[in-house]
């Protein structure tokens, strides 16, 4: 009879425990006996192996773990492929339990955490159920509170306490916040406001170390001992206080920037004012001291001689330097004048407005101090808004604004302190006279450096183009009292009209010494007797003989070579006309041509006054003194005839 089927599953088999059981099932032959039996046919034994042993166990392994019957395993299988099966089972199992130490390993901490937050969750929920719950049963009282008759407000101890503490730390704030407020305000070139906030930082460390008992407003009387407790105040000022000296020092190098704007120099010279408590008046020598440095530095950079490899003394040849490159010398000289005209211009402008006042107006900085001092400040005026600094406006403008409304309103209100006779030092005529002191040593600075840069300018025509530039630029200058313009431009004429008769006499002094040259080779060839001077030895043939011209038969068909030939022609006659031989007119040609450039060089100076033609006249009577000095000395020299009526002649 067939047994009854095992209840055994995959389990127990996978278990080390269970796996001797298996020797315990009938023998596969018996199994195969009693199945024939049951179902009338004689199996053949041993069964071969097959394709379809393969495939029934790819099926069986396919099927889940869970549902596989041992007996019916034996059954289908043979014991090889049971055990195969067996192993495939066995792998199974050890990897879901390398699966599970892995997972219990890793993510144990994880599934910790995530209880914990769940837990802490969970806590905060139960917190905001009651946070609600309270809020719901104020808003009730509120409302009863509402309905009952009212009565006259009263601030109780506690509501005290409370506000003291939220000034306390008002106060400690704007010392923590204070360094880096400086810094970006430095940053930004704001040296008032810089100068403001330290002021006012100071004020605020003096308020918190106020532990007088009589006070009622003292920290004392709320039970704070704000220098015990708080030691980090002291710190912090201590940190805070070095940033007096580096406010003073960039204000004070700042005023060297003379493309700084009126409003800005102010607030420069208000900070130093104000921190180091110096009179107005010194002020002024500070600017005047810094704006020097300044002027010194442009007027110390290195001359340059040579733009563009454009180099040389200044003699006729530079005359030929390619345009171009002569005009860039020009502009360069030009550049450099207006940068330190426009530096004396701005300095002496921005003191007087700012220190003297112009038109019957007040000077500026009496204006901003007179504002700083008014109570209540007024509204409305002609300061830039830059300069209409209060405290108000100041904390308004820094990142933390909120936290400062709890300040006091004696720390709100603060404006630092202003001698009453500060504004009446500004109205003496001493400033002025410093001024006007200033101006004239900057004046003979520049008159020193100009004669070094128009040593560049080898020409007239380059002198008065440079000349007539300057004089546009300080026509249309600001900050400049006509007298002062007319100082500078009087200075600028003396340094072009030296410059210019320089060039006149290095002009001359070429022309004289070409003119000695040729005259020398002239007479040598003359007196030897050399192929070149057979026309000049014989003035009276050469001048009556016609010369001769190039036929156009024999000029061809090309029109360059007919004119040049032409050209050739006419010149000779001019020669001839003018009762000149070839060595005769190469040397008077070459006197000729210095004497027309200066002639169209005297012709720029038409509006200056007759000095200019006296020293004009002077150095052609001079020129005219050496060329004869030189003809003489040639006449001496000659010993033939024939050389001395050619000199008659000449």
């Amino acid at each position: 009879m067939a047994r009854r089927p095992s209840t055994a599953t995959l389990s127990s088999i996978n278990s080390s425990s269970s796996l001797p059981k298996l020797t315990q099932f009938p023998s596969i032959s018996q199994s195969l006996s009693q199945t024939s039996k049951a179902s009338g046919s004689s199996p053949t034994w041993p069964p071969s192996r097959t394709v379809s042993g393969i495939g029934r166990i790819d099926a069986t392994l396919q099927q889940d773990g869970s549902t596989v019957d041992p007996d019916e395993l034996f059954v289908r299988h043979t014991v090889t492929e049971v055990k195969a099966i067996q192993h495939k089972f066995r792998n199974d199992a050890d990897a879901k339990q390398q699966e599970l130490r892995l997972m219990v390993g890793e993510r144990y901490r994880d599934l910790l955490q995530a209880s914990t937050s769940i837990i802490s969750l969970a806590k905060s929920s139960d917190n905001v159920l009651h946070a609600l719950d309270e809020m719901r049963g104020i808003a009730s009282n509120v409302r009863n509170a509402q309905a009952l008759p009212r009565m006259a407000p009263s601030v109780s101890h506690e509501d005290a306490h409370l506000q003291a503490l939220q000034a306390l730390s008002a106060h400690i704030k704007l010392l923590l916040d204070a360094p880096e407020h400086l810094w970006r305000l430095m940053e930004r070139k704001l040296y008032l406001h810089s100068a403001w906030l330290f002021l006012l930082c100071r004020v605020v460390h003096r308020a918190l170390l106020n532990d007088e008992e009589e006070d009622e407003s003292s920290w004392n009387s709320y039970g704070l001992d704000v220098e015990e407790q708080f030691p980090l105040i002291q710190r912090q000022w201590d940190v805070v206080s070095q940033f007096r000296t580096q406010i003073t020092h960039k204000a004070t190098l700042s005023l060297r920037e003379h493309s700084f704007s009126q409003s800005a120099v102010c607030a420069s010279l208000l900070s130093l004012h104000l921190i180091e408590s110096r009179p107005l008046p010194e002020t002024l020598s500070i600017l005047l001291t810094q704006r020097t440095r300044t002027l010194n530095s442009m007027l110390a950079k290195p001359h340059e001689t040579a733009v563009n490899g454009d180099a040389g003394p200044s003699d006729p040849s530079q005359r030929k330097r390619p345009p171009r490159l002569r005009k860039a010398v020009v502009r360069s000289v030009q550049s450099k004048l207006e940068a330190v005209l426009e530096i004396i211009s701005s300095t002496v402008g921005v003191a007087r407005n700012l220190f003297v006042g112009s038109s019957g107006q007040k000077p500026l900085l009496a204006d901003v101090l007179s504002f700083i001092q008014a109570d209540p400040v007024p509204l409305t005026g002609d300061l830039p808004s830059d300069l209409r600094l209060t405290t108000p406006v100041l904390l308004s403008t820094l990142p933390s604004s909120g936290h400062f409304t709890q300040l006091p309103p004696n720390i709100k209100s603060y404006r630092p302190y202003i001698d009453d006779g500060v504004i009446s030092t500004l109205s003496g005529d001493s400033l002025s006279n410093k001024l006007r002191q200033w101006f004239s040593k900057a004046s003979e600075d520049i008159k020193q450096a100009l004669g070094k840069w128009l040593s560049d300018l080898h020409t007239v025509t380059e002198i008065w183009t440079f000349r007539a530039a300057i004089l546009r630029w300080s026509s249309s200058a600001d900050g400049l009292e006509e007298y002062e313009k007319t100082s500078l431009v009087t200075i600028l004429d003396e340094t072009c009209l030296k410059q210019a008769s320089a060039v006149w006499k290095d002009t001359l002094d070429s022309a004289t010494a070409e003119f000695r040259d040729l005259l020398s080779r002239a007479l040598g060839e003359l007196r030897d007797s050399t192929p070149t001077s057979l026309l000049d030895a014989s003035p009276v043939q050469y001048l009556f003989q016609a010369p001769s011209l190039t036929s156009p038969s024999q000029a061809g068909f090309k029109s360059s070579f007919s004119q040049e030939s032409f050209s050739t022609y006419r010149n000779a006659l001019k020669q001839r006309i003018s009762c000149r031989t070839p060595l005769l007119d190469g040397v008077v040609t070459s006197v000729e041509r210095s004497v027309d450039l200066l002639q169209r060089d005297f012709e720029y100076f038409s509006d200056l006054s007759s000095n200019v033609s006296e020293l004009f006249r002077s150095e052609a009577i001079a020129f005219c003194d050496n060329i004869t000095t030189i003809l003489e000395q040639g006449l001496k020299q000659s010993s033939t005839h024939v050389i001395n009526r050619k000199l008659v002649s000449v």
